[in-house]
Protein backbone atom coordinates (compact mmCIF):
# COMPACT_ATOMS: atom_id res chain seq x y z
CA UNK A 1 0.00 0.00 0.00
CA UNK A 2 1.33 3.42 -0.97
CA UNK A 3 2.35 5.78 1.83
CA UNK A 4 -0.19 8.62 1.61
CA UNK A 5 1.45 11.02 4.08
CA UNK A 6 1.84 14.66 3.19
CA UNK A 7 3.78 16.79 5.62
CA UNK A 8 2.41 20.32 5.41
CA UNK A 9 5.21 22.53 6.73
CA UNK A 10 4.31 26.20 6.91
CA UNK A 11 5.22 29.44 8.58
CA UNK A 12 6.11 33.05 7.91
CA UNK A 13 8.64 33.95 5.25
CA UNK A 14 12.18 33.74 6.58
CA UNK A 15 11.59 31.44 9.57
CA UNK A 16 13.87 28.85 7.97
CA UNK A 17 11.38 26.42 6.41
CA UNK A 18 13.16 25.97 3.10
CA UNK A 19 16.62 25.65 4.67
CA UNK A 20 15.35 23.05 7.13
CA UNK A 21 13.46 21.15 4.44
CA UNK A 22 16.47 20.96 2.10
CA UNK A 23 18.34 19.16 4.89
CA UNK A 24 15.36 16.99 5.79
CA UNK A 25 15.10 15.91 2.16
CA UNK A 26 18.79 14.96 2.09
CA UNK A 27 18.41 12.90 5.25
CA UNK A 28 15.08 11.23 4.49
CA UNK A 29 14.89 11.18 0.70
CA UNK A 30 11.43 12.72 0.82
CA UNK A 31 10.46 15.04 -2.01
CA UNK A 32 10.02 18.69 -0.96
CA UNK A 33 7.70 20.77 -3.11
CA UNK A 34 7.40 24.53 -2.70
CA UNK A 35 3.75 25.47 -3.14
CA UNK A 36 4.80 28.95 -4.25
CA UNK A 37 5.97 27.41 -7.53
CA UNK A 38 2.34 26.61 -8.38
CA UNK A 39 1.37 30.26 -7.90
CA UNK A 40 4.29 31.50 -10.00
CA UNK A 41 3.38 29.05 -12.77
CA UNK A 42 -0.30 30.03 -12.68
CA UNK A 43 0.62 33.72 -12.79
CA UNK A 44 2.68 33.16 -15.94
CA UNK A 45 0.04 31.00 -17.64
CA UNK A 46 -3.26 32.62 -16.69
CA UNK A 47 -4.69 36.09 -16.32
CA UNK A 48 -7.77 35.27 -14.25
CA UNK A 49 -8.41 33.06 -11.23
CA UNK A 50 -4.69 32.58 -10.60
CA UNK A 51 -5.11 31.67 -6.92
CA UNK A 52 -7.92 29.20 -7.60
CA UNK A 53 -6.00 27.54 -10.43
CA UNK A 54 -2.80 27.31 -8.37
CA UNK A 55 -4.62 25.81 -5.38
CA UNK A 56 -6.44 23.31 -7.60
CA UNK A 57 -3.10 22.26 -9.11
CA UNK A 58 -1.53 21.93 -5.65
CA UNK A 59 -4.33 19.63 -4.50
CA UNK A 60 -4.20 17.53 -7.67
CA UNK A 61 -0.42 17.26 -7.51
CA UNK A 62 -0.25 16.16 -3.88
CA UNK A 63 -3.11 13.69 -4.25
CA UNK A 64 -0.85 11.82 -6.70
CA UNK A 65 2.61 12.59 -5.29
CA UNK A 66 2.82 11.37 -1.73
CA UNK A 67 4.68 10.80 0.44
CA UNK A 68 6.05 14.31 0.20
CA UNK A 69 6.65 17.53 2.08
CA UNK A 70 4.87 20.76 1.15
CA UNK A 71 6.97 23.86 1.80
CA UNK A 72 4.16 26.34 2.25
CA UNK A 73 2.52 29.12 4.25
CA UNK A 74 -0.63 28.82 6.31
CA UNK A 75 -1.25 32.51 5.64
CA UNK A 76 -0.58 34.32 2.39
CA UNK A 77 -0.51 37.99 1.64
CA UNK A 78 -3.83 39.30 0.44
CA UNK A 79 -3.38 40.27 -3.21
CA UNK A 80 0.20 38.98 -3.05
CA UNK A 81 1.70 42.16 -1.59
CA UNK A 82 3.04 43.25 1.78
CA UNK A 83 0.04 45.13 3.07
CA UNK A 84 -0.43 43.73 6.55
CA UNK A 85 -3.51 41.79 5.42
CA UNK A 86 -3.46 38.04 5.14
CA UNK A 87 -5.66 35.31 3.82
CA UNK A 88 -5.74 31.65 4.58
CA UNK A 89 -3.68 29.43 2.28
CA UNK A 90 -6.29 26.72 1.71
CA UNK A 91 -9.92 27.30 2.53
CA UNK A 92 -11.88 24.69 4.48
CA UNK A 93 -13.32 22.95 1.40
CA UNK A 94 -9.91 22.82 -0.31
CA UNK A 95 -8.24 21.50 2.82
CA UNK A 96 -11.00 18.90 3.20
CA UNK A 97 -10.55 17.72 -0.38
CA UNK A 98 -6.83 17.29 0.16
CA UNK A 99 -7.38 15.51 3.47
CA UNK A 100 -9.76 13.03 1.78
CA UNK A 101 -6.90 11.86 -0.43
CA UNK A 102 -3.81 12.08 1.75
CA UNK A 103 -2.88 11.74 5.41
CA UNK A 104 -1.96 15.31 6.32
CA UNK A 105 0.57 16.00 9.05
CA UNK A 106 0.58 19.68 10.03
CA UNK A 107 3.80 21.37 11.13
CA UNK A 108 4.36 25.05 11.87
CA UNK A 109 7.87 26.49 11.83
CA UNK A 110 7.67 29.45 14.16
CA UNK A 111 9.95 32.16 15.48
CA UNK A 112 9.87 35.19 17.73
CA UNK A 113 9.19 38.30 15.59
CA UNK A 114 12.32 40.07 16.90
CA UNK A 115 14.55 37.18 15.87
CA UNK A 116 12.87 36.93 12.47
CA UNK A 117 13.36 40.66 11.92
CA UNK A 118 17.09 40.29 12.66
CA UNK A 119 17.34 37.36 10.23
CA UNK A 120 15.56 39.28 7.50
CA UNK A 121 17.83 42.28 7.95
CA UNK A 122 20.93 40.05 7.87
CA UNK A 123 19.79 38.24 4.70
CA UNK A 124 20.92 40.50 1.87
CA UNK A 125 19.44 38.12 -0.73
CA UNK A 126 15.81 38.95 -0.03
CA UNK A 127 13.48 41.88 -0.31
CA UNK A 128 11.26 40.93 2.60
CA UNK A 129 9.60 43.45 4.86
CA UNK A 130 11.75 44.47 7.86
CA UNK A 131 9.09 46.35 9.78
CA UNK A 132 8.53 44.71 13.15
CA UNK A 133 4.76 45.20 13.13
CA UNK A 134 4.43 43.61 9.67
CA UNK A 135 6.55 40.65 10.75
CA UNK A 136 4.52 40.24 13.93
CA UNK A 137 1.28 40.22 11.93
CA UNK A 138 2.65 37.68 9.45
CA UNK A 139 3.74 35.31 12.22
CA UNK A 140 0.42 35.73 14.01
CA UNK A 141 -1.58 35.07 10.83
CA UNK A 142 0.35 31.83 10.22
CA UNK A 143 -0.30 30.75 13.82
CA UNK A 144 -4.02 31.50 13.57
CA UNK A 145 -4.51 29.64 10.29
CA UNK A 146 -2.33 26.72 11.46
CA UNK A 147 -4.65 26.40 14.47
CA UNK A 148 -7.70 26.51 12.15
CA UNK A 149 -6.26 23.74 9.94
CA UNK A 150 -5.63 21.58 13.02
CA UNK A 151 -9.11 22.20 14.40
CA UNK A 152 -10.88 21.49 11.12
CA UNK A 153 -8.94 18.26 10.54
CA UNK A 154 -9.11 17.16 14.16
CA UNK A 155 -5.33 16.84 14.22
CA UNK A 156 -2.75 17.84 16.73
CA UNK A 157 -0.21 19.80 14.75
CA UNK A 158 3.39 20.28 15.80
CA UNK A 159 5.08 23.64 16.32
CA UNK A 160 8.85 23.87 15.99
CA UNK A 161 10.43 27.10 17.12
CA UNK A 162 13.43 27.47 14.83
CA UNK A 163 15.87 29.22 17.14
CA UNK A 164 18.64 26.63 16.76
CA UNK A 165 18.87 25.13 13.26
CA UNK A 166 20.40 21.80 14.32
CA UNK A 167 17.84 21.25 17.07
CA UNK A 168 14.97 22.16 14.74
CA UNK A 169 16.35 19.83 12.08
CA UNK A 170 16.47 16.92 14.55
CA UNK A 171 12.87 17.59 15.59
CA UNK A 172 11.68 17.79 12.00
CA UNK A 173 13.53 14.65 10.89
CA UNK A 174 12.04 12.74 13.82
CA UNK A 175 8.55 13.79 12.68
CA UNK A 176 8.91 12.79 9.02
CA UNK A 177 10.70 9.44 9.42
Amino acid sequence: MKDKRLYFVGGAKGVGKSSLLREVSKQTGLLVVNTGDFFREATQSYQNNVKEIAKKNIILYFCESVPAIADTHYAGFLDGIYNGRFERGLHQDELGLLAQNVDLELILIDLDPLILRERRIDDANNDRDHLFESIRKEIEANRIYFDEYCLELGKKGVIIENIDFDDSLKQLCKLVK
